[in-house]
């Protein structure tokens, strides 16, 4: 759970999901380890596809921190915002220099109770360590 703090200190405490705007037909395992690297590039071949980032609060009745439970499908939720992507960035080994860490937020948006959140955050600095050749302490 995320908790979203306007400029004016209101909060709300809910799940963020980056959602597709097209819906894509479901497929079978992927045939090799590069399928979605492959799938990107040939749908970017076709035109750009896009996201939406969408807020759903937790209900009054669910522990947001309960990573346990499911939440209807059906509550109302929000799109804060959209990205697009065009184009398959050029230099793809840099690129996959880059190190993604979720522990850093935007002003306004903070982690909410998850408990998971320290082996979350961990498991991601470890992969990336391993994927650019270097360890951290």
């Amino acid at each position: 759970p995320y908790r979203l703090t306007a400029s004016d200190g209101h909060t709300r405490i809910g799940r963020l999901v980056l959602r597709t705007l097209k819906p894509h037909p479901q497929l079978g395992l992927p045939p090799t380890a590069d399928y979605l690297d492959r799938r990107l590039r040939a749908e970017l071949a076709r035109e750009r596809v896009g996201f939406a980032l969408v807020f759903t609060q937790a209900p009054a009745n669910l522990d947001p921190a309960d990573i346990s439970l499911a939440w209807d499908p059906a509550l109302p939720s929000v799109a804060l915002g959209h990205l697009w992507l065009e184009r398959v960035a050029r230099q793809q080994a840099a690129q996959r220099k880059r190190v993604f860490d979720p522990g850093l937020l935007p002003t306004g948006i903070a982690f909410a109770g998850d408990p998971m959140l320290r082996a979350r955050l961990e498991a991601y600095r470890l992969a990336a360590g391993q994927r650019v050749g270097q360890v951290w302490d």
